[in-house]
């Protein structure tokens, strides 16, 4: 259920991003993590949503810190976003990407949480490796329904998230922000300006 190492970061008022940023080797792909916490607690792996410049550190950082005081906590980015491999559309196998990352870093069992498109692997996650799983936690996720297009065609938050590709810039990232989030307050413009930065940085997931 725990890390083997006690490595991570316990002082939740020095937690950046540079500071829990790693790199995870794992049987196919190399996955950048944000790891704090306790390191011989039990762990919570925090998976994020969809869109341009996402990762687990824009989705979950403001939670990282209070939850580090009592867990070992690992937001991951998922392969084809971040920092870490880029893959095709076929190649996304975030279920497979996750039970690999556990496997690395040698988690037998874990609180899963997941955001939108990581509240469905976080699902798929719990019916292919229930053993692996501890809780499941979904915020806003979907269960693999037919369509994600209205009557109309494309809802407003893919066409938002579809326009923050093509144009990365701070004011696409600050109308994702609004039309995806129940109160845009909690975003600084810190947050939303990395989001932009993270999607120049690395095109090849667009």
């Amino acid at each position: 259920m725990t890390a083997t190492t006690d490595t991570t970061q316990t002082d939740s008022a020095e937690l950046t991003y540079a500071s829990t940023s790693r790199m995870v080797v794992t049987r196919r792909w190399t996955i950048h993590v944000n790891e704090a916490g306790v390191g011989n607690a039990e762990t919570i792996i925090l998976l994020h949503g969809s869109g341009p410049g996402a990762t687990g550190w824009s989705n979950f950082s403001p939670n990282i810190p209070r939850l580090a005081e009592k867990y070992h906590v690992i937001a991951a980015d998922m392969p084809g976003w971040g920092e870490s491999d880029p893959v095709t559309w076929q190649e996304r196998d975030h279920s497979t990407a996750l039970v690999d990352l556990m496997d690395a870093l040698e988690i037998d069992m874990a609180t899963i949480i997941g955001n939108s498109m990581g509240g469905g692997t976080t699902l798929r996650f719990g019916y292919e490796h229930p053993e692996r799983v501890h809780r499941l936690i979904t915020m806003g996720s979907s269960s693999g329904g037919p369509t994600l297009m209205g009557a109309a065609g494309l809802t407003e938050g893919l066409k938002i998230l579809q326009k923050g590709y093509r144009q990365p810039s701070f004011e696409t990232m600050r109308e994702l922000v609004d039309v995806m989030t129940f109160d845009s307050a909690f975003a600084t413009d810190e947050l939303i300006q990395g989001r932009a930065d993270m999607v120049l940085a690395h095109p090849e997931h667009a």
